[in-house]
């Protein structure tokens, strides 16, 4: 009787510090206040409140960062779920531009740098934003061997933005490159989740379906029967959800992938640009986190291990873990199998350590990044003759 006695009192003693009476919300601490809670958030707040007293404190979210598949930092993972869950905007939202200053960002690199690169629209999104490309080369579109770069798949992923718009900018400097390749650089894929992610939620990771926000990384498919297994894996039913393999049929859950392949506007440009421009040799997707280079289940491993290797030389430190995407967790229509299946290399880079790292680790993984990005495109150009497409 005397602990549940000291529990209830422990209880009230939390309500009339900080909880108005009545309110049942959950809450959290966030620099050095007990804040509400987004409604949105209250299921995981169950997962993580052991004690039950609708605070979840520090101790009880070091539990978010329990057994997770990749290698994050665990107090800034953390702080950013803390930020997203109260709304509370991070204190560096201003390092990160918007939609509009990255058109601009590109706009001022294709006056800066006339002949050497163009800004072109690949497509526009469900709230009709375009889904810009800066196209770089010295030679017509389709002439030399071509690479495309893409980031921002995934909203949350604010540092997988800067990292390409700070490669464009090394590779116009130099300039080299150029000459020998055509590069495309897309550095926001989803602009209607970033500008969701900026202005709220900024864990929120799916594009801006009305009719049922989409992770576009697991929406890539095509029409060909034979890679269909590649969107929906063999055995997996629409109707049943408990069977789900890789990506969900549930559109609550964060990685829905959507009503059919390549359903969504967004995947459908970067397919129209890569699939279509038949010079395209390679992608490479910018993802974080977790340090890592991952590659095509299907694809040969001592291809990618080599690739991977020269990219690590190239951007020095603690290397890239290099490895086939399902051995991370399993996957189904991500974009590097159906680039695989078409004959291209397809690769992803997932850096750092967190979403949306404060400046001077993005600073840090922004020069890892463009060092190991020269790399795969000197391997791409110099193995150029022995790449073929499909």
């Amino acid at each position: 009787m005397v602990s549940l006695v000291n529990l209830f009192s422990k209880l009230r003693r939390r309500e009339s510090d900080f909880r108005p009476k009545g309110d049942n919300r959950f809450y959290l601490e966030l620099d050095g206040k007990k804040l509400p809670v987004v409604p949105s958030f209250d299921d995981q707040c169950v997962d993580l409140d052991v004690d039950e007293d609708r605070l979840v404190d520090n101790e009880e979210f070091k539990y978010l960062t329990k057994n997770m598949p990749f290698r994050v930092d665990p107090d800034r993972y953390i702080l950013e779920h803390k930020h997203a869950w109260t709304h509370t905007p991070l204190p560096e939202l201003a390092l990160y531009p918007d939609y509009e200053q990255i058109g601009a960002r590109l706009d001022e690199l294709a006056r800066k740098y006339p002949g050497k690169c163009e800004k072109m629209s690949l497509g526009k999104s469900h709230q009709g934003r375009d889904i810009w490309a800066l196209r770089l080369g010295e030679h017509p579109v389709g002439e030399k061997p071509g690479i495309v770069i893409t980031g921002g798949t995934h909203a949350r992923e604010w540092a997988s933005i800067a990292i390409p718009l700070a490669l464009s900018e090394k590779l116009l400097q130099d300039g080299s490159r150029l000459r020998e390749s055509e590069i495309w650089i897309v550095p926001l894929v989803n602009p209607d989740g970033y500008e969701i992610s900026r202005n709220g939620d900024n864990t929120y990771r799916k594009n801006a379906n009305p009719e049922g926000p989409v992770d576009l990384n697991r929406n890539f498919g095509d029409d060909c029967p034979e890679h269909a297994h590649l969107w929906r894996p063999a055995g997996d039913k629409p109707a049943i959800k408990y069977d789900d393999k890789g990506a969900s049929d549930d559109p609550n859950s964060r990685q829905y992938r959507g009503p059919h392949s390549a359903s969504e506007p967004e995947t459908r440009a970067l397919l129209k640009l890569e699939l279509e421009h038949k010079n395209i040799l390679a992608v490479l997707d910018n993802h974080n986190c977790g340090e890592m280079l991952l590659y095509p289940a299907a694809a040969e491993a001592s291809f990618y291990q080599s690739l991977g290797q020269a990219m690590n030389e190239a951007a020095g430190g603690e290397p890239y873990q290099v490895m086939s995407a399902p051995e991370l967790y399993p996957v189904s229509g991500i974009s590097n199998d159906l680039q695989h299946a078409h004959g291209m290399v397809g690769m992803t880079l997932e850096s750092g350590f967190s979403m949306q790292p404060p400046e001077a680790e993005l600073a840090r993984l922004q020069d890892r990044a463009t060092r190991a990005h020269l790399a795969f495109i000197d391997k791409i150009i110099s193995n150029k003759d022995n790449l073929t497409r499909t």
